[in-house]
């Protein structure tokens, strides 16, 4: 069969919804210009998906004076009774007479010629009033307003068009109202509840909104398109004429030829911060806060900020996907100084893992971190293991938390209501990052909080850790000690109390090999002994690592060991003078630890003790570690002679 061009293009109008939306336009606006743009595209591939049945539940947010009605209220629903006379379709906005409104326009559609040379679909003269026609084939498009009557009113699909007033959305009694009668009459009006779509079209107005509210039961796909793109996103859909995929970069605008940047920035500055986010990026943040409250949050500006830190910390929340529905693969950077911990940098993005693995080794390099949290699950486990394999020993696995999101962010509030955390006054991040952390649990994605709820659970638990005589920085490692064993020289430095005074009366035992001048720790032991078990526990040590020197800080029990008759025959021991000023010993070592000439086993399941100690001295708990090292370091000897005497 051959077709005239004028079936040809009837044709398209047929099966291509987006073609159908723009010709619509002209027939019911033939003195206004109509603006082409993507999004129209993605609209039509979503909507279809509905006709098709593919999707039951759809939400469609966009700011105002985009298309949405005439494409999802007037030209859509005539579109489906065109496929299907007999379909029955509910339409309801905030107010009977904007329903009215669309329908006038749905229906003088549907009777122009360009519609009746296109479907079969004829309008009933018996039935139609402009709320309320039918086909002749029994179907027909009902329209109302929230709170409208629907007794005995049944409908295959439900459209949903700004269901509440700009005007009214801080209204928490008109929003309440809005859910309660889309939970008690309207989600009930579906012909069959299997089969049955329902599509909400609006501009979002506020964190308890319908949208969020439908959310909180049933999954919904959902299309949120901000008037400027606050993130990289990709947009991937069917059309008739193949795969579709929009790539839209932050800080693009949605429609540049409708709404320019400059006019944006004027609404912005006439409209509040809160308005603006909800209604033109699709982003709505509660006014104070769901968890997080916006008063709580305190503020350093680029001058008040250390010009070093004690420690930089990074926190990864990981993801592996680069597609539209994966999640954002998010890196938060903080510094921390004086007991403060600083949000210094964001980043996000959708990486695939060897993006990823480079990143986080690149971003590290960047921000001069001295720790790399990696939640130890999935894709992150084995991010930590090729990590550390790799030689960057900064990467350890995040805290282990109990609890789901909503209770891991709330153990986290005391720290950001107290001040202790500050977020910087400016930042091209900023925004994004605070309309996630406040309108947690209600943001569309959660990797920014969970990134900080890791950082600062961190923070918590090491609060000690500022490195006030040794930095993270300087504590080098290695994977395997040198091979050349002929020339090892191998002693060891022991810390000694006796059991019954206390969590402090810990003996410690550090094993150290010298090589080419660098010290490598070997082993560390630990343990609260009674003397015979010290001293048996003193034996196994110095045999299985054939020591050739044990270094005992000149305590009873040191001297006890050293006029042990026995041990003396065997082991050759060295007392060491006890220091008053311990801390003056650890300031002595900062230049071979700064210079790496101090070692230590990068795997080894002492290490975390090893470097909380040496991390928190002299404020943390325990000291025995750090004076089993210094000591080590600091009489240690250089070598030995030709006659193997050590020097």
């Amino acid at each position: 069969m051959t077709y005239s061009p004028v079936d040809m293009v009837a044709e398209v109008f047929r099966s291509d919804l987006c073609a159908f939306i723009q010709r619509s336009f002209f027939e019911l606006n033939p003195a206004t210009r109509y603006r082409h743009n993507w999004h129209l595209e993605l609209l039509a591939a979503k909507l279809e998906e509905v006709r098709q049945g593919k999707c039951r539940r759809l939400i469609i947010n966009i700011p105002p004076r985009h298309l949405k009605s005439h494409a999802v209220s007037i030209a859509f629903p005539a579109w489906v009774l065109g496929h299907d006379s007999t379909k029955r379709i509910l339409s309801v906005t905030y107010a009977q007479d904007f329903s009215d409104t669309l329908a006038r326009h749905s229906r003088n559609l549907m009777s122009s010629p360009f519609y009746q040379s296109l479907f079969k679909t004829r309008q009933s003269r018996g039935r139609g009033a402009v709320h309320d026609y039918e086909t002749t084939s029994g179907g027909y498009r009902l329209s109302t307003s929230v709170g409208g009557v629907l007794t005995g009113q049944g409908a295959d699909l439900i459209i949903i068009d700004d269901p509440l007033k700009a005007d009214e959305a801080l209204s928490e009694t008109r929003r309440k109202a809005v859910n309660s009668w889309y939970d008690n009459t309207l989600r009930s009006r579906l012909n069959n509840q299997e089969t049955g779509a329902i599509v909400i079209v609006m501009q979002r107005l506020h964190a308890n909104d319908l949208v969020a509210h439908v959310q909180e039961h049933e999954h919904w796909d959902v299309v949120a398109l901000p008037a400027i793109a606050e993130l990289d996103e990709i947009y991937e859909f069917e059309t008739p004429y193949g795969h579709a995929t929009y790539r839209r970069k932050a800080g693009d605008i949605l429609q540049p030829s409708l709404i320019s940047a400059f006019t944006l920035e004027s609404h912005k500055r006439a409209m509040t911060d809160y308005n603006f986010a909800a209604q033109y990026q699709q982003n709505p943040q509660p006014e104070r806060g769901v968890i997080v409250q916006r008063d709580w949050l305190k503020f350093y500006h680029d001058e008040d900020k250390p010009k070093q830190f004690d420690i930089v910390l990074q926190s990864w929340d990981t993801a592996v996907k680069d597609t539209e529905l994966a999640n954002f693969s998010v890196c938060t950077t903080w510094g921390i100084k004086n007991a403060k911990a600083y949000l210094l940098h964001v980043f996000r993005k959708k990486l695939e893992f060897p993006n990823l693995k480079k990143a986080v080794k690149d971003l590290a390099a960047f921000q001069d971190a001295t720790v790399v949290l990696v939640e130890d699950k999935s894709s992150g486990s084995s991010l930590i293991q090729e990590l550390r394999a790799s030689g960057m020993s900064i990467v350890q696995p995040s805290p282990v938390l109990e609890g789901d999101k909503i209770m891991r962010l709330r153990a986290r509030t005391a720290q950001i209501e107290g001040g202790s955390i500050l977020f910087p006054d400016t930042a091209g991040w900023r925004e994004a990052y605070l309309s996630e952390l406040l309108s947690f649990p209600n943001s569309k994605y959660d990797d920014q909080v969970d990134s900080t709820v890791f950082a600062l659970a961190w923070i918590s638990e090491n609060s000690k850790l500022a490195g006030a005589f040794i930095k993270r920085s300087w504590i080098h490692y290695y994977t395997s000690p040198p091979e050349d064993v002929q020339y090892r020289r191998v002693f060891t430095s022991w810390d000694t109390a006796l059991s019954g005074g206390g969590q402090n009366d810990w003996t410690v035992c550090t094993v150290w090999a010298l090589i080419n001048n660098i010290y490598y720790l070997l082993d560390m032991d630990r343990g609260i002994y009674e003397y015979p078990a010290l001293r048996q526990r003193f034996i196994e040590l110095n045999r299985k690592y054939r020591s050739l020197e044990s270094f005992v800080e000149e305590t009873t029990t040191g001297i006890a060991l050293k006029n042990d008759y026995d041990l003396r025959l065997k082991f050759p021991i060295r007392l060491v003078p006890i220091e008053q000023d311990r801390k003056g010993r650890v300031y002595v070592l900062q230049r071979a630890f700064k210079e790496g000439l101090v070692r230590f086993p990068m795997d080894a399941p002492f290490m975390p003790l090893v470097e909380k100690e040496l991390l928190s001295y002299p404020g943390g708990a325990t000291d025995d570690i750090v004076d089993s090292i210094s000591q080590a370091i600091a009489v240690g000897g250089k070598g030995y002679d030709a006659s193997l005497s050590w020097v």
